[in-house]
């Protein structure tokens, strides 16, 4: 679901598949699509939902973003 321009490194974030469901779990298909899913938690728990449901590859960074998007 990442593709890479000529240039190493250039993540294409035009994806038109933005998520894909598995077995109880949520899987994000680009980082345009995590960065509009974020965008529209508009309570603190829908935010620990999303993070819950993403790949635990990116769980850790989303934790420490919490208070970035949620102040106490």
């Amino acid at each position: 679901m990442w593709g890479y321009d000529i240039d190493i490194g250039d993540i294409i974030l035009n994806q038109r598949l933005t998520s894909f469901s598995g077995e109880h779990l949520e899987q994000l298909g680009s980082l345009s699509c995590l960065a509009n899913r974020i965008e529209n938690c508009k309570q603190i728990n829908e935010y620990r939902q999303l993070v819950q449901e993403a790949p635990d590859s990116i769980q850790g960074a989303l934790k420490e973003l919490e208070t970035q998007f949620f102040p106490a």
